[in-house]
């Protein structure tokens, strides 16, 4: 880590960070059963209606112009 993050390991920036950590979690394991469409419906229902974009760009930074 860069010597600028030293100085935030006190107990003030440990405070503000919690209950998070500068240890990575890793990725959530991956399920071994699939949803049924009773339980997607259930799982997305509390969701609003949302729209995606797509944009042929070579790299990601590009699509925000």
């Amino acid at each position: 880590m860069p010597s600028d993050y030293e100085d935030q390991d006190d107990d003030g920036w440990t405070a503000m960070r919690a209950p998070f950590s500068r240890a990575f979690p890793c990725l959530a394991p991956a399920e071994e059963q699939h949803l049924g469409p009773a339980q997607r419906e259930q799982a997305l229902s509390g969701l609003p209606p949302a729209h995606i974009g797509l944009a042929a760009a070579r790299r990601s930074a590009a699509a925000w112009r």
